[in-house]
């Protein structure tokens, strides 16, 4: 392997860690902002805890970002950034690929009208969220873990 490739175990880490905690994440406000709208206030129903176990591969089927194997595009991104722009910097082109992919995929979504969530509520309107109000915070946890995990240690030399 040579010196500038990313080490495959890495990258695959980086990506099973970002797939978990930006899901969960995810699901966890949807479920939040779902029960808020609820007559009755229940975190902990079956419903809930099964949607959030079940989280990643709800992801990774693309009924979240409305987008079947989105993170397939964000990896191939990645991996490009990686060999063009950033030699040995493998979080600075996760960070990048990330905030790319998303931004295109908002303008994509914006574009057909399908930037909302509906959340029914106890009266006959229901509620529009934003789907950034669920990505922004997501991709937030999901970039700090990951940092914490392997971009702190991307600019020390190694021995």
């Amino acid at each position: 392997m040579k010196k500038n490739e990313p080490c495959i175990n890495t990258t695959a880490k980086l990506w099973i860690s970002h797939l978990l905690v930006y899901y969960f994440t995810y699901i966890t406000i949807s479920n939040l902002v779902k029960n808020y709208y609820l007559p009755h206030w229940d975190f902990f129903n079956k419903e809930s805890l099964t949607i959030f176990m079940l989280s990643p591969i709800i992801g990774i089927t693309g009924f979240l970002d409305r987008f079947p194997g989105f993170f397939i595009f964000q990896i191939i991104l990645m991996l490009v950034l990686y060999y063009r722009f950033f030699e040995r910097k493998i979080y600075k082109s996760y960070l990048v690929s990330l905030l790319i992919s998303h931004l295109l995929l908002y303008l994509f979504l914006w574009s057909i009208n399908g930037h909302k969530h509906n959340f029914s509520t106890s009266g006959i309107e229901s509620a529009h969220i934003d789907v950034l109000f669920f990505v922004i915070p997501s991709l937030a946890v999901a970039l700090s873990v990951n940092w914490f995990l392997f971009g702190r240690h991307e600019n020390q030399k190694k021995n």
